[in-house]
């Protein structure tokens, strides 16, 4: 399940000449074709699309449901979902806890045999509270309330850590964080402006307008109108990482090509080239498979498939597969494996002496 924030620094923020969003939507444009043989494919925006993108407490709206349920071959069904590389008239807050509720709720029904897993792709602190967010649609939710809308927009949803630990040690799930230029700073840094020039790249001089709003205080930097001020951003979404199961910390993301790496080292630690066979052959039959991926058949002299088969090209990035237990699992390398994740089929033929 791909859990992709659509806030308003999505669009308003860039990486050389496109957007955040542009650059994003690209890659996923790029990979998501690429792995969709192998991996079912679902969709939770943050906020959803058509979301508002003024100082308004349905800035903070998800779906109910993920846009896009997990399912094979949806990438383009994903891509379909997606505001498009050049959307206008897009933004908004940064629900995530709400869209990682939506998310997991999803993928706690799927089989359980089957790795279940979130990628969310985010560029900040989440905010919209789910407490804040009731006090603001109680007392109206836009500019007339504007304490609690505030309130909601600029305090850290600090329910987040909790719920990514828990989909991981409750129910299996797994979730990967990729972070697009997340500053790292402290907010009470004490750093004190006369104007955002004076700030650091990513912060704002609070005190002047339109930064005035919950700044720890004023006339010192801190983060922009609209983003949580309470927390470091950088250090709090360094823990969902490890919380979430999907590595140390999140990915780090400060250019398009960086961008490229971050997905691209998920999606091939995800599909990788174990493959479960589950009808083994006869032992009469051992000697005598033939793997065919994509059009590609190894040589059964070069790599005849047996116990240590191919093992040691493998183990030298040379191209091969073997069996990896007894004859129940084979392992796939180099282009062989390349080709495995992109057709998400293996076709063995099993002979006779």
């Amino acid at each position: 399940m791909m859990v992709i924030d659509k806030s308003g620094s999505m669009f308003s923020n860039s990486y050389g000449s496109e957007t955040r969003w542009s650059a994003l939507y690209n890659q996923l444009q790029i990979d998501l074709p690429e792995v969709e043989g192998v991996l079912d494919l679902g969709l939770q925006l943050f906020p959803r699309s058509g979301a508002a993108v003024d100082f308004n407490i349905d800035s903070c709206s998800t779906a109910t449901e993920p846009e896009v349920l997990t399912g094979p071959l949806q990438a383009t069904g994903v891509l379909g979902a997606l505001p498009p590389n050049d959307a206008t008239g897009e933004g908004g807050a940064t629900p995530l806890a709400a869209a990682l509720e939506r998310a997991y709720d999803h993928l706690r029904v799927q089989d359980p045999a089957s790795e279940r897993i979130a990628i969310v792709v985010t560029d900040g602190g989440a905010n919209c509270r789910a407490d804040l967010v009731a006090d603001a649609i109680t007392c109206g939710g836009d500019i007339t309330c504007s304490t609690e809308v505030v309130a909601a927009w600029e305090t850290f949803d600090d329910t987040v850590l909790s719920l990514v630990d828990l989909a991981r040690t409750m129910d299996d799930i797994t979730t990967y964080f990729v972070g697009m230029s997340i500053v790292d700073f402290d907010p009470f840094s004490g750093i004190s402006c006369g104007s955002d020039a004076d700030c650091p790249a990513g912060t704002a001089c609070c005190g002047v307008t339109p930064n005035i709003s919950n700044c720890p205080q004023n006339n010192t930097c801190g983060y922009p109108w609209g983003t949580p001020k309470d927390v470091n951003h950088f250090e709090e979404i360094g823990f969902l990482g490890p919380a979430g199961g999907g590595g140390p910390a999140y990915l780090a993301v400060d250019s398009a090509a960086s961008l490229n790496n971050a997905l691209g080292s998920i999606f091939e630690s995800i599909t990788d080239c174990t493959v479960e066979v589950l009808t083994p052959p006869n032992p009469f039959q051992q000697g005598n498979v033939t793997l065919e991926v994509l059009g590609l058949v190894p040589s059964s002299q070069e790599f005849p498939g047996g116990l240590s088969g191919g093992q040691t090209a493998c183990l030298n990035g040379e191209d091969g597969w073997y069996w990896s237990s007894s004859f129940d699992e084979i392992q796939l390398c180099g282009t062989y494996c390349d080709a495995w994740q992109s057709a998400g089929q293996v076709n063995l033929t099993y002979g006779c002496p």
